[in-house]
C-alpha cells in the first residue's frame, strides 16, 4: 500500500504526529500523522518498526470532507482516545475551528470517530489533553472578528466524546 503524501508535507505533519507505543497484543507501535487536507487526505496511520524506526503505511482515516485539516494530534493519557485540531475557520457555519475525537483500536491502529466540537475561535493550531484526561485544550491561531476566544477548554466525557467548550 502506498500513499501520495510528498516528503515535505510528511515532515511538516510529523511535528503534529502522535504515537501509540506497543499497547497491542501483537506489540505494534502505531504512528498517526495529521496534515492539511488541501494536499493530504486526513490522518495517516503508520506502523512503526521499533528496531529501525521505519514506517509502513496502513491506512488513511477520514477525508478532507469529514476531517478537514487535522493539523495537530494529541493522545489521552491512557491512549484510548486521540484528538485532532481541525485547523479551519468555518465550522458549522460559524467563525470557529473544531476538535474531533476518536477512539483508538490497539489491534488494528484504526481510529473510530466519536464527535467534533467547535473551538469558538478560528484555526486551532495546537491541542493538548490535560494530565487527568478530562479536558482538551485548544489554542486557536486566530479568534473571531471580535478578537476573542483564542483558547478553548473542552470537557471529555467518560466515553471519550467531547463536550461543548
Amino acid at each position: 500500500m502506498s500513499f501520495s503524501l510528498d516528503r515535505r508535507l510528511f515532515l511538516k505533519g510529523l511535528a503534529a504526529a502522535a504515537t501509540l507505543p506497543g499497547q497491542t497484543a501483537a506489540g505494534k507501535t502505531w504512528v498517526y500523522v495529521g496534515c492539511y487536507t488541501a494536499r493530504g487526505q486526513g490522518i495517516y496511520v503508520y506502523e512503526m518498526n521499533p528496531s529501525n524506526g521505519s514506517l509502513a503505511p496502513v491506512r488513511i482515516v477520514g477525508s478532507p470532507a469529514t476531517i478537514p485539516n487535522p493539523s495537530f494530534l494529541a493522545l489521552s493519557p491512557n491512549g484510548k482516545y486521540l484528538y485532532c485540531g481541525n485547523e479551519i475557520g468555518n465550522f458549522g457555519g460559524a467563525q470557529s475551528g473544531s476538535v474531533t475525537g476518536f477512539a483508538t483500536d490497539y489491534a488494528t491502529g484504526n481510529l473510530n470517530m466519536l464527535n467534533s466540537q467547535p473551538t469558538q475561535g478560528r484555526n486551532p493550531a495546537h491541542v493538548s489533553v490535560d494530565a487527568t484526561g478530562r479536558f482538551v485544550i485548544a489554542a486557536n491561531y486566530s479568534g473571531t472578528t471580535t478578537a476573542t476566544n483564542h483558547v478553548a477548554l473542552l470537557p471529555i466525557g467518560d466515553d471519550g466524546r467531547l463536550e461543548a467548550a
